[in-house]
């Protein structure tokens, strides 16, 4: 009986131990959730702007492109 009772005390701590941790990975997970996120924020705005600039662009003048041997600078 004693031990039984032993083992289940072993059991308890590790599982006590183990949620410990598990807590702590999710703060980090979560920590790092939120940086991310931010990140994402300032970036979308960019990435919506740069979809506009290009949307205007025709495969013709792609094609035109492709076929200069030198092109301009700006280009």
């Amino acid at each position: 009986m004693v031990k039984e009772q032993n083992e289940a005390e072993k059991r308890k701590e590790v599982s006590i131990k183990t949620s410990e941790q598990l807590q702590k990975k999710q703060e980090a997970i979560a920590e790092r959730e939120r940086v991310v996120n931010e990140d994402l924020g300032k970036a979308e705005p960019a990435l919506i702007s740069a979809q506009e600039s290009v949307s205007g662009i025709k495969k013709d003048h792609l094609v035109q492109l492709k076929n200069m041997l030198s092109p301009p600078e700006l280009v």
